[in-house]
């Protein structure tokens, strides 16, 4: 019995002898099998026909069926200030083709960069391919609130931002339904579009802006009877809003010195409690009496309202609480 036990224990001892095959020849044994042979080869046909079987295969960003006509374009509707052909305006400003290749993969950023360059485009929020034929914008536009009348004597539409408008989209009826900005040094820096760089024409946007602002089927403009903004004291173009001090004219030339522009001094009252004196000491526009006594309002105080009465001397003017 103990003979029959050595073989197989030298058996085992052969096979622990043998030298195993390394991972790299196991790997090339695999390879080296007909299926990933023929593998290998088609894939490496493939990427070296590639370029040639792309110039082969027909170039559908030129097919009709996936242009687009400008005139298939959808936008948010606008206000009725915005020019009706505005996107017709874009395609003119931007050189794009017509019709547009929808497969154009940079198509979306092409057109949020041209309707972001118009003037009347406050900012591109989206643009969507919703199929081979359809595309949409949405987009938010400017709100012109205030007409600035420069040295020279015209008048340019500027919106709560002071960013100039396009005058050449008003009549001039257009311009009498805005309030207007007198006393101004500055010119535009630029064309429609940019910002005015007088921080006066700031302030006078956003205090035309809180005053047109309709509460109770009217605005303060119209039920004060305001009639246009001036900037007083001005050497030169503000650099500063702290520089800024305006003053209001009213239909019957009464004078409401409003000081600083919204948000401008925490030192002063805030718009709506200038209103409220206003309210108190300035009669409504059409109300009896209105026109008999022109006067001058200083709101600008916390403490007492400055009231003089414009047909007297100044120093017969009285102060109020």
């Amino acid at each position: 019995m103990a003979a029959a036990k050595k073989p197989r224990r030298k058996a085992k001892a052969a096979e622990k002898a043998a030298p195993q095959p390394s991972r790299v020849s196991r790997m090339l044994t695999n390879i080296w099998r007909p299926i990933p042979l023929l593998m290998t080869a088609i894939a490496l046909s493939a990427v070296m026909f590639w370029p040639e079987i792309v110039r082969q295969m027909p170039d559908l960003r030129s097919r009709s069926e996936y242009q687009v006509s400008w005139s298939q374009i959808t936008t948010t509707p606008a206000g009725r200030w915005v020019p009706p052909d505005l996107i017709s305006q874009v395609q003119t400003k931007s050189g794009l083709p017509d019709p547009l290749p929808v497969l154009d993969d940079g198509l979306v950023e092409k057109l949020a960069t041209a309707f972001a360059r118009h003037p009347w485009v406050t900012e591109v929020e989206s643009v969507a391919k919703l199929g081979p034929q359809q595309i949409t914008i949405e987009m938010r536009y400017r709100t012109p609130v205030l007409m600035v009348r420069t040295k020279g004597g015209g008048l340019y539409p500027v919106d709560r931002d002071g960013i100039l408008l396009p005058p050449s989209d008003f009549a001039l009826a257009d311009t009498e339904r805005f309030p207007i900005v007198d006393q101004v040094l500055s010119v535009p820096s630029g064309p429609a579009g940019t910002s005015w760089d007088d921080q006066a024409v700031l302030g006078a946007a956003r205090l035309a802006e809180a005053l047109t602002v309709e509460q109770s089927r009217s605005s303060a403009w119209e039920t004060f009877g305001m009639a246009k903004i001036n900037v007083l004291a001005p050497e030169r173009p503000a650099a500063a809003m702290d520089e800024v001090t305006l003053e209001i004219t009213t239909n019957d030339r009464s004078r409401i010195v409003w000081g600083r522009p919204p948000g401008a001094d925490t030192l002063e009252p805030t718009v709506e409690q200038k209103l409220l004196r206003l309210e108190k000491h300035l009669p409504k526009y059409g109300e009896a009496g209105w026109s008999a006594s022109p006067v001058k309002i200083d709101v600008r105080r916390w403490d007492v309202i400055d009231k003089v009465e414009l047909s007297r001397s100044p120093q017969e003017g009285m102060s109020f609480d």
